[in-house]
């Protein structure tokens, strides 16, 4: 427990930058160093191993702190791309779902409407009587089926399909903004 606080201060890491060292989660090393918990074997293992290169550093008088702080800001790094990859692969992959679906949700409303617009224009040709007045019933009902069926594809739904692929693409240029700085070196 000792060592563990004296190697974190010499080689100046904080409790994370330990943790992320030694692949372990900042609370592990936290409850370590409280007395709470045991290190898992494998932990104490790299412990070990980081122990004996700090040591023969010291002893080399080669003070080989800065690569194992490079080291872990590499493992970060790396991480983070990763992260960063994968997240604005899924925002667009959702995005290209959510137009499709808005695709077919325009293709629908307009199947609908010229459905609706073809019996408003049977209507105005029927003829009067006891059949025309059947034919009318009829696709009254039918039209009154149609409204209801283009509720659901209306321009506010599909305003709504719309901001949500915009804002899932927006997302996906902001994580690949990110992605490029990071590989820049400007974060």
């Amino acid at each position: 427990m000792k060592k563990v606080i004296e190697i974190r201060k010499i080689l100046s890491l904080t409790q994370q930058e330990l943790a992320n060292l030694l692949q372990v989660s900042r609370s592990i090393i936290n409850l370590y160093v409280l007395g709470k918990r045991a290190l898992p074997n494998s932990t104490t293992i790299k412990l070990g191993q980081l122990m004996i290169a700090f040591t023969n550093a010291k002893q080399n008088k080669n003070q080989q702190v800065q690569p194992v702080r490079l080291y872990v800001e590499e493992e970060n790094t790396a991480r983070l791309v990763k992260e960063l990859q994968q997240k604005a692969t899924e925002c667009r992959s959702m995005a290209a779902k959510v137009q499709q679906q808005l695709q077919a949700m325009k293709e629908q409303h307009q199947l609908l409407s010229f459905r609706l617009t073809m019996i408003g224009s049977w209507l105005e040709n029927l003829p009067g009587g006891t059949a025309g007045e059947k034919a009318r019933l009829h696709y009254e009902i039918q039209r009154e089926e149609i409204s209801r069926k283009l509720i659901p594809f209306g321009l506010p739904e599909q305003f709504t399909l719309q901001h949500l692929a915009n804002t899932l693409l927006n997302n996906a240029a902001a994580h690949e903004n990110a992605l490029d700085k990071l590989n820049r070196g400007q974060v």
